[in-house]
C-alpha cells in the first residue's frame, strides 16, 4: 500500500511513501510507521481522534475520507492532504 503526500508533507516525507502489508491494517497502525519528523507534523499520537487528526491532516482513498479504525488493502493508494479550509 501506499500513500501519496502533498506540501507541506512532501518536504519530510517525499512524494510517498509505501509499507507492504500481507493483511489489511488500520489507518491508525500505518500512521505509526511513519518517520517520527512526519508523525510530528501530523500531531498524531495513539490516543488522538478522528476530529482532532482532521485538524491537522486528512486521509483519503478513491471514494472517501478515512478515519484512524478504517482497513486499508496492501493494493490501496491514500492521498495525504491538509484540511481544507474555508475563506
Amino acid at each position: 500500500m501506499r500513500f501519496l503526500f502533498s506540501e507541506p508533507f512532501i518536504k519530510v516525507a517525499g512524494k510517498e511513501l509505501e509499507f507492504p502489508i500481507s493483511s489489511p491494517v488500520s489507518l491508525r497502525a500505518l500512521i505509526g510507521r511513519f518517520p517520527p519528523d512526519l508523525i510530528k507534523i501530523i500531531h498524531h499520537e495513539n490516543t488522538v481522534s478522528d476530529v482532532e487528526l482532521w485538524a491537522h491532516v486528512m486521509f483519503f482513498n478513491k471514494e472517501r475520507l478515512l478515519r484512524l479504525e478504517d482497513m486499508i488493502d496492501n493494493d490501496e493508494t491514500i492521498k495525504v492532504l491538509l484540511p481544507a479550509t474555508g475563506g
